[in-house]
């Protein structure tokens, strides 16, 4: 009689052991749910290095209150937020996020860099950089500070300037401070706006087509991991013990020679 196959159970014992170890260090499960005030969900764009806390993340992670992104050279990153809205990082940046309330997000330390932002449905973000403080509602803008100055575009609903006390600067408006100063003031044209968001198509944001320079898809990336499973799932195999479909010494195979003496055999001569 044949018994059941070793195989299937070692193919899925290699596919668990492997899954486990592929969300190691710097996936969703470093901290549990009572440890982490979730700001949102962070995917890594482009070619170079993103780290989160100074720790590299090779395509996603999740982001909690007081935690520091950092994109280098060629890198970019896309923050979705948890109540939705999100914040696009081009390269050379190093925010902190602080979750102050529901809803309500705070970025500090903007002090190089260029982020395009759209805050959650009825939520506000409060943007601290080098150059001043800001708070929006239901905004979308684009920041970016360079070594003497800093660029505030307005790209839809408004923002409070409160550090220079500036007040209000409307849609397709952008300011250019220093030092809590206000250099300059001016409305921008259509084919200035989308001017300002260029670096944009760099570090397209997750889901949309693959750019040549954006990490590989999550298909992409599993190949390699079934080919591993199925290295784990041979090596567990051996040692399991191989294949026990093979007739054995005991079975009525027909491979088997007759032997006279027994009497199973000579009941098989009979007939």
């Amino acid at each position: 009689m044949k018994r059941i196959s070793r195989w299937p159970f070692a193919a899925f014992a290699g596919l668990t052991l492997l899954f486990g170890c592929a969300a190691g260090p710097g996936g969703p499960a470093d901290q549990g749910p009572s440890e982490c005030r979730l700001i949102g969900e962070l995917f890594a764009l482009g070619q170079g290095k993103v780290y989160l806390n100074g720790r590299r993340i090779e395509r996603r992670t999740r982001v909690c209150h007081g935690d520091r992104i950092t994109t280098g050279a060629d890198s970019g990153a896309w923050l979705a937020f948890a109540g939705g809205g999100h914040i696009h990082f081009d390269e050379r940046t190093d925010p902190i996020f602080r979750l102050l309330r529901e809803l309500v997000i705070e970025v500090l330390d903007i002090n190089r860099g260029q982020v395009q932002a759209e805050p959650p449905p009825g939520g506000q973000l409060v943007a601290r950089y080098r150059d001043g403080t800001f708070e929006t509602e239901g905004t979308g803008f684009n920041l970016k500070v360079e070594s003497d100055r800093s660029l505030l575009t307005v790209l839809e609903g408004r923002v409070r300037l409160v550090q220079p006390p500036v007040g209000v600067v409307e849609a397709s408006e952008q300011v250019g401070l220093r030092r809590g100063e206000l250099l300059y003031r001016r409305a921008l044209s259509f084919d200035e706006l989308q001017e300002v968001i260029r670096w944009r198509e760099r570090f397209p944001p997750p889901g949309s087509d693959r750019a040549p320079d954006e990490r590989p898809s999550t298909g992409a990336a599993a190949l390699p991991i079934l080919g591993g499973i199925l290295v784990m799932g041979g090596i567990l195999y051996k040692v399991l013990g191989g294949d026990t479909d093979k007739p054995s010494q005991d079975s009525d195979g027909p491979d088997r020679p007759i032997d006279p003496s027994s009497s199973m055999d000579r009941d098989r001569l009979q007939r």
